[in-house]
Formats: structure tokens, sequence, C-alpha cells
């Protein structure tokens, strides 16, 4: 018993074991550097967003929300800089280790910039106006979820606004009164896993029809978006004539008229109270019609043509039951089209390597797979 209680000690202690070995200060050296900010974000943009989301809202089963200011395994600087440095053990946390002591600070003073009262401007204070009063606008007159949803009640065609308390005050005001201006711009989002950034786009076939709507995902051959009735489109680019992509917002141009300044307050000050998604409102939402609800992901083995998780379903196997490729033809699969993507995330590549290769392959008549 006794030769095994070193080992026993390891497991208990081997955090404190580590930081001792990495040497990892108490406190992020970096604190309070607007410049380590910026970079931690165009970092956590191209590494951490595919499974973490935009902004750190979370990634549904791949990450979850960075926003709240506390975590899991850990809140201080240090247990911060492990968990990127060293992955995270029986986790989908994969290790950094490639990156820098630098980098990995840039990360950790990033993830602090996102939680609640973090420093000015970062988290917009409830505003002067009556938030309940703007609950009550933003789900009627102003017609506000129409287009965007606060914890599951609402649209699909704009942002996710259940963690609109991010933007301070006057950035909620530009964007509900002067969606085009510099102001309003900053907004953070962008596609995740090498998805497009959300854009107003129209998009015209070559039957002559025109689609509006906002673009979701965008490569070589396909297009994905939510068009202004709020559906979902899948459009190969064989059958489109132009994709143009919009300058102006899609959100409506006329609220600064239409609403008055304590109608303006009030919605503000509802939007700065939104600090991330209340999953006690979220359980009781009405389910979009049509859409995933947790009865099709318990079984999802029924739709095999359909993925409706990252890991194909509960199980996470990544095994599709379809049976177009099976063992009698899979000898005919032909390269059809491949390209080299330099560069990429390294999160994305296998080990050791720093770009990836894009591929398609068809079985004519029967499918086209597209790999990335």
């Amino acid at each position: 018993m006794l030769r095994r209680l070193p080992v026993l000690l390891l497991v208990v202690f081997g955090t404190s074991g580590i930081a001792a070995r990495q040497n990892v200060p108490p406190a992020n050296p970096l604190s309070g550097s607007a410049a380590a900010v910026g970079a931690g974000q165009t970092l956590f943009t191209q590494l951490c967003q595919g499974c973490h989301g935009p902004g750190g809202q979370g990634g549904g089963d791949r990450g979850p929300a960075l926003t709240a200011g506390t975590f899991t395994h850990g809140s201080g600087d240090a247990d911060l800089f492990r968990a990127i440095r060293s992955g995270i053990r029986g986790t989908q946390m994969a290790p950094f280790a490639a990156l820098s002591d630098t980098e990995v600070w840039q990360l950790v003073a990033y993830l602090r910039s996102l939680a609640p009262g973090a420093g000015p401007g970062s988290v917009a204070a409830p505003g002067p106006g009556d938030a309940s009063a703007g609950e009550t606008l933003f789900f009627g007159r102003a017609g506000c979820a129409t287009c965007h949803e606060v914890n599951a009640r609402g649209g699909i065609l704009g942002p996710d606004l259940s963690n609109a308390g991010r933007f301070a005050a006057g950035v909620l005001r530009a964007k509900i009164v002067t969606p085009n201006s510099p102001e309003a711009a900053t907004s953070g989002r962008d596609g995740g896993r090498g998805g497009a950034t959300p854009a107003a786009v129209t998009v015209k076939t070559l039957d002559g029809g025109e689609i509006r709507g906002v673009r979701r995902n965008e490569d070589t051959f396909s297009l994905q978006m939510i068009d202004l009735s709020g559906q979902l489109r899948l459009l190969d680019k064989s059958t489109l004539s132009s994709v143009t992509v919009q300058e102006t917002s899609l959100h409506p141009p006329d609220h600064a008229t239409r609403l008055s300044n304590g109608d303006v307050g009030d919605l503000v000050a509802y939007l700065g109270a939104l600090r991330g998604r209340d999953i006690s409102k979220t359980a009781v939402a009405t389910p979009v019609p049509g859409g995933v609800t947790y009865e099709r992901l318990l079984n999802a083995r029924t739709e095999p043509h359909n993925w409706l998780m990252y890991w194909g379903d509960y199980q996470g196997t990544h095994y599709s039951s379809l049976k177009s490729i099976d063992t009698a033809n899979v000898n005919r699969l032909r390269a059809a089209w491949s390209a080299p993507v330099p560069g990429g995330p390294p999160v994305y590549m296998m080990p050791s390597t720093t770009s990836g290769v894009a591929s398609i392959v068809e079985l004519p008549g029967i499918c086209r797979v597209h790999f990335a």
C-alpha cells in the first residue's frame, strides 16, 4: 500500500506539480493590455471559435461558452494558461503546445475581456431605459424578434442576441438606429471553423430568380444562406449566375424615426441586461417548426440522410448508415478535384502539419463527397 501512495499523490496533486514544472506565473503578465486582448482575439478566431463559437458564446456539443468569467477546470490565470497549453484530459479540449507563452497569455487576456464587467466598453451596463418595457418592444411593436432571437424565442435571420450585453450601450444604440454606421459594425462575428463571415447577400439564379438574405457559409462549390423568410437555402453554385455581397445591413433603416428616443432607450436597457443564454428559458421555448429538437437528436440514427450534430449522433461514432457507397462500388471512387489549403489552423490538421488538402471524390451517377 505504501508503494502505491506516491502514485496516488501524483494523481491527486498532479496539477500543482505541472504548474511548478511549467513555472506558470499566478497572474497574466499581459493583464490590462489592450494590444494583448486584440492579439488574443485574432488567435481565438483562428484556433478556438470553431468549437467555442464566435466571441466565446458556445459551440453547442463541441465547446462550452466562455463568457461567464468562471470555468469548470479552474478560473485563475494560471489555470487558463494550463488548459490552453496542455488541454483538458477527458474532454474535447486539445492541447496547444506549439503556442508561445506570449500567445497563450494573449488568449487568456482575451478570455478575460469576455466576462461581464471586464472593462470599460466590454459589457454594456443596463441603460437608463426600462428593460421590461424593452423586452415587450423587442417581441412586439419594434419587430426585432422577426429576425433576432433571445433565449430561443424569435427569428434566425439576424444574430442571436442572447448575449447582447457584451456590447457597450452606445454600440447597441447605433445598431438599432444607425445600422450602417461604423459604430454599429463592431460585432465580432465570424463564420467559425472556416465558415464565411455572415453578410447580406443577393443571389441570382440561372433561370432569372433572385434571393436575398444572409450568408451562413460559402465555399468554391456551394452557398448556404438564410433568406428573408427565415428559410435555410443550400445552393449549388453551378445553378447561380452571381452572388453579390451587400455593403449595407438588412436591419431596418427607419428605427430612428419609427421608434421614439424612449423606445430606443428601453430596447438598449433590455439588450444590455442580456448576459448569455438562460437555460431555464430556452428549455421551455416553443420549438422552431421543422427545427432540430432534442427528440430528433436522440433518434439521429433514424435520419441517416441528415447529419444532425458534429459527432453524427450521441454515440459519437462518426459513422453513417447510408448505403450509396458500399463494398461493391467503393473501388469505383475517383478523384474529381483537389487543391492545397496552406496555412490552415493547426487545430484542424494532423499533428505536425501546417496545411491540408481539400478534395472532392465522386461516384458518377450516385454521389459526390467533399472533404476538407
